[in-house]
């Protein structure tokens, strides 16, 4: 087996990094890789050129060492490439959203076993405007964190950093609310809102199960809305408290929170705003956009399955 190596040296958890020369080792001694070609990126915005750039046949793996911020950008140069070679995820950024989501490991060992055992899973991607993203877009409140804090903080307090970015932008986000007007096969919705998520995963801004129904091959989003209601400051929304009932009760025009899958949206600000958009932690732009899902478009490694447990069958009188 022939693997490409992307690895992001900036990304926060080093230790993780180091892991990386392990894995390659292991694989290399027990014969699974018969040549390893390593790549550093230089600065943000390198991978997608770099990926698109590859002889996709040349390789039979593509193994990604950084954050969702590098899943993000190897994903934007398979996108570009059409390259249908498999990729591993080795999580070594602050938070791992989209990682933690599919349960991929950090251990050298069970992360050999994982790319020994080859089992895949196609998963969804995002097309945003012109760029494409793993697993979330974002406007609103705090979802301009992740790139605002900075990455020496994030390599040293790690996903604390994100919490104190947050708390020093409280005073100016506290209450600014966006008119918009949303438009999907599923809802059509105008309304002024606190943040918006369209995410492809349950696991959102180190939220690990803020959206309930989301599969990554569903060939669906998972959208949810933060409404601006009367007498409702936004510091009362507890993001981290959500249950069903918060997320289904009376109509839309009623709720605070609005929550529903659709395989694309359109939204666009009704306000002369510039609304910063976000795609997988990283700025992207500004309102308007358009998102599309699309379907089971990258092959990634997966840890093999648990064993089902075995069946006890109970004999009456035993």
């Amino acid at each position: 087996m022939r693997i490409k190596v992307i690895v992001n040296p900036n990304s926060g958890r080093h230790i993780i990094q180091r892991n990386l020369e392990r894995i390659i080792g292991q694989l290399l001694l027990d014969g699974t890789a018969s040549q390893v070609d390593v790549y550093r990126t230089q600065k943000d915005g390198d991978t997608p050129a770099d990926v698109a750039a590859i002889d996709a046949a040349g390789y039979d793996l593509l193994l990604g060492c950084g954050g969702d911020g590098t899943f993000n950008e190897i994903v934007n140069g398979m996108m570009l490439n059409g390259a249908e070679t498999p990729l591993a995820m080795l999580p070594a950024g602050t938070v791992n959203d989209f990682a933690y989501a599919l349960r991929l490991p950090t251990d050298a060992d069970k992360f050999c076993a994982m790319v020994r055992a080859g089992n895949y899973r196609r998963i969804d991607v995002g097309r945003a405007n012109d760029k494409y993203f793993v697993n979330v877009a974002s406007f609103g409140m705090f979802t301009d964190v992740a790139h605002k804090t900075d990455p020496d903080f994030k390599s040293v307090l790690g996903r604390a950093a994100y919490y104190l970015q947050g708390m020093r932008d409280i005073p100016e986000q506290l209450f600014t609310s966006i008119g918009v007007s949303v438009k999907s096969p599923v809802k059509n919705i105008d309304c002024r809102c606190y943040l918006c998520l369209i995410a492809n995963s349950a696991s959102v801004g180190s939220v690990r199960r803020l959206m309930h129904s989301a599969d990554v091959s569903d060939g669906l989003f998972d959208v949810l809305l933060v409404q601006k209601r009367p007498m409702m400051p936004p510091a009362a929304v507890k993001y981290r408290n959500l249950t069903m009932n918060d997320l289904q009760r009376n109509s839309d025009e009623e709720q605070v929170f609005i929550y529903f899958q659709t395989p694309s949206i359109d939204i666009d600000c009704k306000e002369q705003q510039r609304v910063e958009l976000d795609l997988d932690g990283e700025f992207s732009g500004y309102l308007p956009l358009s998102v599309q899902v699309v379907p089971r478009a990258v092959k990634l490694l997966v840890p093999p399955a648990p064993p089902e447990p075995p069946t006890i069958i109970k004999l009456r009188g035993l």
